[in-house]
């Protein structure tokens, strides 16, 4: 049993020794005609939309997005000064069909993204409607990075995008797939300042952890620096060459199993209401999303016991669509994933009981 649970993966020195070796894109189900890897995954949205405006002369930008989404999967939209407009989502995150159409009418010859949620399919009823899209001439683009190791097939899309770093402890780690046609404008040096600073506080956590070496504030001073880093590039790098490494070395079908039992163990036992009520042999999840009325007590009730669960995500004041607004203010993230046993899901399990029992 870890002494916390959550927060940002460490690195542990042995995954440092594997040999250099570029990641495959199709271990995650991804046939393309290109691809790039990149430091992030809006980095690749950034190169997407470049590419697509670049393909295409009669191109407006007008994006179609998601009303539950990340800041930063508008943000790249934004700065090229794109009109933005939101599709609904219910209380499972899928799409209302008719009122994704009627964007898409309206916004012909722009951009859609589409996300899966936490590893759900929760575009189970989209590729129905794909080719009527399609007729608007709109450039799909599907966001994978919450999906990537469930056995869900990508949607008929012209780019997918995605993040490695939600997964496990890379440096950095996004990349961009074109269906058809070469990617143009591809980054040929990687942030070296990043990766060193994500290595070396990944490594300061590991020895904490494992063997009582140094002080909690200063790799969480560092992993600071190292997402400040990130989120200030004015421009795209490719992947650092040690998270090359570390998803290399990355044992894909332990991580699926311990994701799946650590899932199906907290879904039999917590007592707070799931997101999905179902969970299908098919998932691997990210997080176990619970939907409680008091977040922020639960929150820093659990951080009380060294159990870190995070909110996915704060909604941005630019998204003006409210038909998700109780899931911004009352989702929270169990974690679940890899590095944790039953034992350590049982702690959690008892911490968000005795809250539940308050």
């Amino acid at each position: 049993m870890l002494s916390e649970i959550g927060s940002n993966f460490w690195i542990s020195p042995e995954q440092m020794n594997a040999p250099v070796s570029d990641i495959d894109i199709a271990m995650f189900s991804i046939h393309a005609a290109d691809f790039v890897w990149l430091s992030s995954c809006r980095s690749a949205i950034s190169l997407a939309i470049e590419n697509i405006e670049s393909r295409k002369p009669q191109h407006k930008k007008i994006a179609i997005l998601p009303a539950y989404t990340c800041e930063t999967v508008v943000e790249p939209f934004l700065k090229r000064q794109y009109e933005t407009n939101f599709f609904s989502l219910d209380t499972e995150l899928k799409i209302d069909p008719t009122q994704l159409l009627n964007l898409c009418e309206k916004g012909a010859n722009g951009i859609v993204l589409f996300h899966r949620y936490f590893g759900f399919d929760t575009l189970f009823n989209i590729d129905k409607i794909l080719d009527q899209i399609k007729k608007y001439n709109i450039s799909i683009i599907e966001d994978r990075t919450q999906c990537l190791y469930s056995e869900t097939s990508p949607l008929d899309a012209d780019f997918w995008v995605g993040s490695i770093r939600k997964w496990c402890g890379v440096a950095d780690g996004g990349f961009l797939a074109s269906k058809e046609g070469l990617i143009k404008n591809k980054p040929v040096c990687s942030d070296s300042v990043l990766e060193q600073k994500k290595i070396t506080a990944s490594l300061m956590k590991y020895r904490y952890l494992f063997q009582n070496e140094g002080d909690k504030s200063d790799y969480l001073a560092m992993y600071r620096e190292a997402e400040n880093i990130l989120d200030l590039q004015k421009e795209a790098y490719k992947i650092a060459p040690v998270s090359n490494i570390i998803q290399n070395s990355l044992d894909i079908e332990n991580m699926k199993k311990a994701r799946r039992n650590n899932y199906q163990y907290v879904k039999e036992n917590c007592q707070a209401r799931p997101l999905f009520e179902n969970f299908y042999e098919t998932v691997t999840p990210l997080y176990y999303p619970i939907v409680v009325a008091d977040r922020k007590s639960l929150q820093e009730y659990l951080r009380s016991s060294s159990i870190y669960a995070p909110i996915i995500w704060p909604k941005a004041d630019f998204i003006n669509d409210k038909s998700c607004d109780q899931m911004y203010r009352e989702m929270l993230c169990l974690p679940i994933d890899q590095r944790y046993d039953l034992d350590d899901m049982e702690r959690m399990v008892k911490a968000v009981n005795s809250f539940m029992n308050l």
